[in-house]
C-alpha cells in the first residue's frame, strides 16, 4: 500500500516551498518533469558533500530539513525511498510525495544523461517500490545480488567488490546454494532487482541456471545481469536472457568497445533487453586494512554509502554489501555471524531467519565499514578499471 501522495501540478500550493529530496538520477528526472509542467523546485536535498547546487538550484543537507517541515517534498529515490520517508516523518514533515505521475510526463530523452534515460525507461522499478510497504512485517529488498563467481575476465586495481585480491578465484556451486536462496525467497516479501554478477558472471558457463530457477518467482520483480562485455555468453545463457524480466547491464570502461559491440549485436539479434553504461570514473574505497574508526565514523560512512542496499548472496550467506562478503571470504575481515544471515543453517527456522533479515535491514553500520574509505558517489573519483597484472596483497 502506498504511503505517500503522488505529486500532481493541480494539487501543489505554490505558496509553499517545493523540495526534491535526491540530487542524483531521479532528481534529474524530477527536475525535467517539473520543468515540463512549469514548476521550479525551491531546493534539492542531498547528503552529498561538495554539492551546493544541482541544475542551478541550491542543495540543502538532510539535517536542514527540520527547518522546512511545511514544504512539499518529492522523494526522488528508489532504493532509499522508504528510509527517506521514515526520516522525514520523524522530524514532522507531512507533505510527502512520490514521483509516479512525474515519471509519466513525456520528457525529451536528448536532454537526459545516459543513466537518467535508462531509469526513465525503467520507471516501473520506482513505481513497484513506492507501491510496497516497509511496515506491517513486510521485508522488501530493493536489490539482492547473487554472486555466481569470484572469477573475472579483467583485473581491475580498484574493484570495489575485491576481485583483485583473489589468488584462486572460484565459480560458485550453484546447485549447492540454490537451496539457501530459495529459503531467502520464503522469508521476504519482494526483491525488486535481483542481480546476477561476479566477478564477471559469464566466466561461469552455467550462470544461466540461476535465471532458469528463479525467473518465474513472483517475489522477484526483475533480473539484471551485470557484465563487463568481454565474454560472449553461450547459447543456453542467451536463451535465458531472452526472458521477460531479464535485462543485461553492460559496463563500458572505454577499452573493449569492439567486444561490447559484438555482444550488443547478439543481444539485439535475440531481442534481449540491454543497456550500455559508460563509466567515466569510479569511487576509491581504499585497501583492505582495518581503519579503527569510531562507531560514529562508521555510521557516517554507512549513511553516505551507495552500496548499503547491495545485499549480496554469496556461498549460502546474505551479506550487507559485496565488500563485506568478499572481505570475509578472503580472510581479510573477521568471520562474525552478525555480519550476515546464514541461509544454509538448517538448525534455525524461518521465523529466526526473518528476524535476522530484519536486523540486517535496520542496521546503521556494519563492521566491514572499518575496512573501507567509503563509497560515496559524489567524492573520491578515480579513473575506472585500471588494469594490473598481479594479485593485490591484502596487507598493503
Amino acid at each position: 500500500m502506498k504511503e505517500t501522495k503522488t505529486f500532481k501540478k493541480e494539487l501543489y500550493d505554490r505558496q509553499n516551498e517545493l523540495i526534491v529530496y535526491g540530487a542524483s538520477v531521479y532528481g534529474e528526472l524530477a527536475y525535467y518533469a517539473l520543468q515540463k509542467i512549469g514548476i521550479m523546485p525551491s531546493y534539492f536535498c542531498d547528503q552529498a558533500i561538495n554539492q551546493d547546487q544541482y541544475f542551478g538550484v541550491n542543495v540543502i543537507r538532510p539535517e536542514e530539513m527540520v527547518n522546512h517541515k511545511n514544504a512539499a517534498v518529492i522523494i526522488a529515490s528508489s532504493d532509499y525511498f522508504h528510509e527517506i520517508r521514515r526520516q522525514l516523518k520523524a522530524i514532522g514533515c507531512q507533505n510527502l510525495y512520490d514521483m509516479e505521475n512525474l515519471l509519466n510526463v513525456e520528457l525529451d530523452i536528448g536532454k537526459l544523461s545516459a543513466r537518467a534515460a535508462d531509469f526513465y525507461d525503467k520507471k516501473q522499478d520506482y513505481i513497484d517500490i513506492i507501491q510496497s510497504s516497509d511496515e506491517d512485517g513486510e521485508l522488501n529488498f530493493p536489490r539482492v545480488q547473487f554472486v555466481v563467481t569470484s572469477g573475472c575476465s579483467l583485473k581491475c586495481r580498484d574493484c570495489i567488490s575485491l576481485m583483485q585480491y583473489y589468488e584462486k578465484p572460484q565459480n560458485t556451486d550453484l546447485e549447492k546454494y540454490k537451496k539457501g536462496f530459495s529459503r531467502l525467497l520464503e522469508c521476504v516479501t519482494n526483491i525488486f532487482d535481483f542481480r546476477i554478477l561476479g566477478g564477471e558472471p559469464f566466466v561461469h558457463r552455467e550462470m544461466y541456471k540461476v535465471i532458469e530457477w528463479f525467473h518465474d518467482e513472483d517475489k522477484i520483480k526483475r533480473i539484471s545481469v551485470f557484465t563487463n562485455g568481454t565474454i560472449i555468453p553461450p547459447e543456453p545463457a542467451i536463451e535465458q536472457l531472452k526472458k521477460e524480466k531479464v535485462r543485461v547491464h553492460i559496463s563500458d570502461y572505454g577499452f573493449n568497445r569492439d567486444k561490447i559491440q559484438e555482444l550488443v549485436d547478439i543481444l539485439k539479434e535475440n531481442g534481449i533487453t540491454y543497456y550500455v553504461q559508460p563509466y567515466d570514473f569510479w569511487q576509491d574505497a581504499g585497501n583492505l586494512l582495518k581503519r579503527n574508526y569510531s562507531d560514529h565514523k562508521k555510521k557516517e560512512l554507512f549513511k553516505k554509502c551507495y552500496e548499503r542496499e547491495c545485499f549480496s548472496y554469496f556461498n549460502g550467506r546474505l551479506y550487507h554489501c559485496p565488500r563485506s562478503a568478499h572481505g570475509i571470504n578472503l580472510g581479510a575481515m573477521p568471520d562474525s555471524k552478525t555480519e550476515y544471515v546464514d541461509l544454509m543453517d538448517e538448525s534455525i527456522g524461518n521465523e529466526e531467519i526473518k528476524r535476522q533479515l530484519k536486523f540486517q535491514r535496520e542496521r546503521d553500520f556494519i563492521e566491514a565499514c572499518d575496512y573501507c574509505d567509503g563509497a560515496d558517489s559524489h567524492r573520491l573519483k578515480i579513473e575506472p578499471a585500471i588494469q594490473i597484472d598481479h594479485v593485490r596483497s591484502i596487507d598493503k
